[in-house]
């Protein structure tokens, strides 16, 4: 992770294949989740953040977001 990141947590989505995403913060204004390999994280979603909504809310907002585009992977 870089300087502007912070390591917010794991969530695994069991929509389509179950799939361990990290979620991180980035420059306090997107989130965004990936799988992690040697390489570092693979970026695969993002989420711009709403400053009306606090932060629980655009990560449940996020991971719901997450669920509908794994589910259309099927």
């Amino acid at each position: 992770m870089k300087v502007n990141e912070k390591y917010i947590g794991e969530y695994q989505c069991e929509y389509g294949e179950e799939v361990l995403f990290t979620i991180v913060k980035r420059n306090n204004n997107e989130l965004f989740a990936g799988t992690i390999c040697n390489a570092g994280i693979i970026y695969e979603y993002g989420w711009k953040i709403d400053d009306t909504f606090s932060t629980d809310e655009n990560l449940n907002d996020f991971i719901e977001y997450i669920n509908e585009r794994e589910e259309r992977r099927i």
